[in-house]
C-alpha cells in the first residue's frame, strides 16, 4: 500500500492539529507534573497521635466488626523520608495488623506516601503542636478516616 501524503494540502495541517499538537502537549504536561522538586522537609521527626473513633467508621458505612479493626490510637512515627504508623485498638476492639510504614517525599505542601508499591497524597499542615492531612489523591476511604478526621498532636 503506497499512501503520499502531500505537505502542501490541508492533510499536513490535519496531521499536525490531531497527532502532534496534542503530543506535545501531553509531553509538557507530564513533565511538569513530576518537575517539582523535593522540598526541603519542614514536618519535625517525632511522634503525633491521633484519636479515631468506631462511630467515624460507621459513619461512612462500615460494618460495626470492620470499623472496630480500623479505630483506636494511632501513632505517626516520622525519621527523615520515612514513617511509620502504630495502631492502638479502640476498647473493645482488636487490630490483626496494627503497624505498617513506608517511605515519603515533599512537594511544597503534598507529601506523597509510598507503602507496598502503592502510593497516595495529601496536603499537610503543622502549625508546631498538629499536624493536619488534607486529601488529595487515596481512594481508602478507611485512611482518609485516620488521616484526615483529627489532627494529629505532635508527642513531647
Amino acid at each position: 500500500m503506497n499512501t503520499k501524503i502531500n505537505v502542501n494540502s490541508s492533510s499536513h495541517f490535519t496531521l499536525l492539529n490531531d497527532i502532534f499538537f496534542p503530543l506535545v502537549a501531553a509531553v509538557l504536561l507530564l513533565s511538569a507534573c513530576g518537575s517539582c522538586p523535593e522540598s526541603e522537609q519542614k514536618l519535625p521527626d517525632g511522634s503525633y497521635t491521633t484519636t479515631v473513633k468506631i462511630e467515624d467508621m460507621t459513619n461512612i458505612g462500615m460494618t460495626q466488626a470492620i470499623s472496630c479493626e480500623n479505630a483506636g490510637t494511632f501513632t505517626l512515627t516520622v525519621l527523615g523520608k520515612k514513617w511509620s504508623i502504630f495502631q492502638a485498638a479502640a476498647p473493645g476492639c482488636i487490630v490483626k495488623n496494627p503497624s505498617w510504614s513506608g517511605t515519603w517525599k515533599f512537594c511544597g505542601d503534598e507529601a506523597t506516601f509510598t507503602e507496598n508499591g502503592s502510593s497516595y497524597t495529601y496536603k499537610w499542615t503543622f502549625d508546631g503542636a498538629e499536624l493536619c492531612f488534607t486529601r488529595v489523591d487515596d481512594t481508602s476511604a478507611t485512611r482518609i478516616v485516620w488521616m484526615t478526621n483529627y489532627p494529629w498532636a505532635l508527642q513531647k
